[in-house]
């Protein structure tokens, strides 16, 4: 075996930093604290719920919790731990700090106007944590529903033809 396909891909000048993103996106970092995140897209917006439970199994109340959020098109590398420095969201990104509606519990509306692949990724920090507790998620806006696929009907089928 030998590197004929794969000789340019690893000399590339950004496979290092490909991987490391990878890396970091795929494996979650040091966590004191479990995030269970929920979205529902309706009429344009996107409802994030984040529910925050302690290893100890008790909810977690007062933290600074916030989603980045990277819409069709952004490149997920974008997302990777450290690809926000001073707290600022790069270009394409979005950064939406949820509120506390119940207790563990944190949500915020965002608008989800463009078809396609949402990435979200939850950071929440407490009172005297050093490293915030990280959640990636998903969710995606589909395509209009005259896009999707329908069975056939031969009835309108052969009126069509019929009145042509």
């Amino acid at each position: 075996m030998n590197a004929r396909w794969s000789s340019d891909w690893v000399s590339w000048g950004e496979f290092s930093q490909f991987w490391g993103s990878v890396f970091k996106w795929s494996v979650p970092g040091p966590q004191g604290q479990t995030l269970h995140v929920q979205t529902t897209v309706a009429n344009g917006q996107a409802h994030i719920v984040v529910d925050s439970v302690g290893t100890d199994g008790g909810l977690i109340n007062d933290a600074t919790t916030t989603a980045l959020i990277a819409g069709p098109g952004t490149a997920p590398g974008s997302l990777a731990p450290g690809a926000t420095p001073n707290g600022t969201a790069p270009p394409g990104l979005t950064t939406v700090p949820l509120i506390q509606a119940a207790p563990g519990r944190y949500v915020a509306d965002v608008p989800a106007n463009n078809q396609g692949n949402y990435l979200v990724q939850i950071s929440q920090t407490t009172a005297g944590q050093t490293t915030p507790s990280l959640q990636a998620h998903g969710f995606t806006v589909p395509y209009s529903s005259e896009f999707s696929a329908q069975p056939p009907s031969p009835g309108l089928l052969r009126d069509l033809t019929a009145a042509t």
